[in-house]
């Protein structure tokens, strides 16, 4: 049996740090295709059980529909439609197996991967903020690498992983691009968690994080000691802190990012003497602070926050 292959050409991916409450999903049939040509050239099966390495034998996965008439995939025994990636502790894999292409054309093969979740924030699922991986190969892959009567033929080595996913929270992030606390003036902010209306809005709570910058040493990070509610205000002053926790930062000068952990947040600030109320005679200056995310339904790949909200600037 020297040099016989054990089946025939397989392609792998390998998951890793899938965030807990996410599902994947993924094609049992796809087709090749020849892209100068375009037609469907033939069949790449998802399999129903392998060892982690790949290696196994052949049989047809499971999906969610139906065979479909007359299709070569029937030869597989499973179905089509999609089929969820077993999981184990944020790590999964999957292989296609290739039952019919051209042997003529240098063909192409694309794999549509579907991330599936829940929000639910309460949870804080699915888990935010971990990077997914994806390592691509031929398989089986094997770390033998001289002859031996045991390891498939052929093998491989695995592949290196990549960046696939990443889910971040529902965050508002607001700029307030000039607060002082210097020569005699003040400056106060509210936030406002506006998730609460009367146009059916799922409410939303969470805490806001404020980062301060400076040409000196700033501020550290300052984050409110317990969550925003939606229909509540966070108001605090530089030189005399607020509610929520948040601490006085007398003497500083600069601007002032705020990260809200919910969405639809709005915010005024208002620039006055030292201890003066509105009436006061003398300069002062009020404005809406600056929503960095972008306007709702437009995709936000240039926008820095990677957001999307309710509008980009006033």
């Amino acid at each position: 049996m020297a040099g016989v292959a054990s089946q025939g050409t397989r392609l792998m991916a390998t998951f890793a740090s899938v965030p807990n409450g996410v599902q994947l999903w993924v094609p049992v049939l796809v087709h090749l295709y020849v892209p100068a040509s375009g037609p469907n050239s033939g069949w790449a099966v998802l399999l129903a059980a392998t060892d982690q390495n790949g290696n196994g034998g052949f049989s047809g996965a499971t999906g969610n529909g139906g065979t479909p008439t007359g299709s070569a995939y029937a030869v597989g025994g499973g179905s089509a439609g999609l089929a969820q990636v077993s999981l184990l502790n944020g790590a999964g894999i999957v292989v296609y197996e290739i039952l019919y292409d051209d042997p003529f054309n240098i063909e192409r093969l694309d794999v549509p991967l579907y991330v599936a979740y829940v929000a639910n924030q309460g949870n804080n699922l699915p888990a935010p903020n971990v990077q997914a991986t994806a390592a691509l190969s031929f398989a089986p892959i094997s770390t033998v690498g001289t002859a031996d009567p045991t390891a498939p033929i052929p093998r491989f080595v695995p592949g290196t992983p990549a960046n696939a996913f990443i889910i971040n929270k529902c965050q508002c992030n607001l700029l307030f691009p000039f607060v002082t606390n210097q020569q005699g003036f003040d400056t106060g902010i509210a936030i406002s968690n506006t998730s609460l209306d009367i146009y059916g809005t799922t409410p939303q709570q969470g805490v806001i994080r404020l980062n301060y910058f400076s040409a000196g040493t700033p501020p550290p990070q300052q984050t409110t000691n317990a969550v925003v509610p939606a229909g509540q205000t966070l108001t605090f002053t530089l030189s005399g802190g607020g509610n929520f926790g948040i601490t006085a930062t007398p003497g500083f000068q600069g601007y002032i990012i705020a990260q809200s952990d919910f969405q639809y947040c709005h915010a005024f600030a208002y620039v006055s003497a030292q201890g003066a109320l509105p009436t006061a005679p003398g300069a002062s200056e009020g404005y809406l602070g600056i929503v960095l995310d972008a306007p709702s339904g437009v995709i936000g790949w240039f926008n820095r926050t990677g957001q999307i909200g309710e509008m980009q600037a006033h």
